[in-house]
């Protein structure tokens, strides 16, 4: 299934970048090393004397990416005005603002964004920022993201799927609600005509469904084999939602009742 080989991706990526421990170059990272190890002393020591805040240990990985993976705020502050660069990435693509999206720390994002990191960086399949963060579900961390230029409906290169239906794979409706108030499409259709709105009934997030009917989502929007979102809620007996809409006049006329439809509206 899309969602299993997905997030598959996503969860190797960190579980690297957790494996990462023991891997800098020996004597040229103190700095990393210091932060690594949560020694706030050290590393304040090692900046006086001018040590090279941008160091990468073996892999790539800098001070900058262990003390936002450790949501240690003050010194990612510290080390920002020290130099560090905010937009380095290590071997696996992965950056400080996707390490803080995947933390869902919407107070680290804002520090990275000021600093100059880029919204819009992807990983190696195209993943970008703001798909993590709407995986992660801080609505906040989207909000940020998108007041600093993250595209919206930018796709990622696997599925060409979007940010949105990142958060509806994960049920994530207030991230979801977020990304569509900041100009997501709620239509926008991977290669096979898949939505959003089929993402969200495919995966059983009524919540996510609703909050997408209630913000323009097409029910009658077929995907390549002719499925429609009003087709897979009646064959998966999903009549219970409350859209606080009526029945589409064209989902009446496909299903021959407006019995079939109508409780979905009630």
């Amino acid at each position: 299934m899309r969602r299993s080989v997905r997030l598959s991706s996503a969860v190797v990526a960190l579980a690297v970048f957790v494996s990462m421990t023991g891997l800098w170059a020996a004597g040229s990272a103190e700095v990393a090393k210091a932060v690594r190890a949560g020694n706030a002393a050290a590393v304040r020591a090692l900046l006086a004397k001018k040590a090279d805040v941008n160091a990468p240990e073996a892999d790539g990985t800098t001070a900058l990416h262990w003390a936002v993976r450790a949501n240690d705020l003050a010194t990612a502050q510290l080390l920002i005005r020290a130099g560090a660069n905010v937009k380095v990435a290590n071997r696996y693509s992965a950056t400080p603002l996707w390490l803080a999206a995947t933390n869902g720390n919407a107070a680290m994002i804002e520090v990275l964004l000021k600093g100059g990191a880029d919204p819009n960086a992807t990983m190696s399949q195209g993943e970008t920022t703001l798909m993590t963060a709407a995986r992660t579900g801080n609505a906040e961390a989207v909000k940020m993201l998108l007041a600093y230029g993250a595209d919206v409906n930018a796709k990622e290169s696997w599925y060409s799927q979007t940010a949105l239906m990142w958060a509806v794979i994960d049920n994530n409706a207030a991230a979801a609600k977020v990304l569509i108030e900041g100009g997501a499409d709620p239509n926008l259709a991977d290669p096979d005509g898949i939505t959003p709105m089929l993402v969200a009934l495919l995966s059983g997030h009524y919540d996510c469904a609703g909050m997408l009917i209630q913000n323009g989502a097409d029910l009658n929007a077929a995907d390549r084999t002719g499925r429609t979102a009003l087709y897979q809620a009646v064959d998966m007996h999903s009549l219970e939602w409350r859209f606080n809409r009526p029945a589409p006049k064209k989902a009446e006329k496909q299903y021959g009742s407006a019995d079939i439809v109508n409780p979905m509206s009630k």
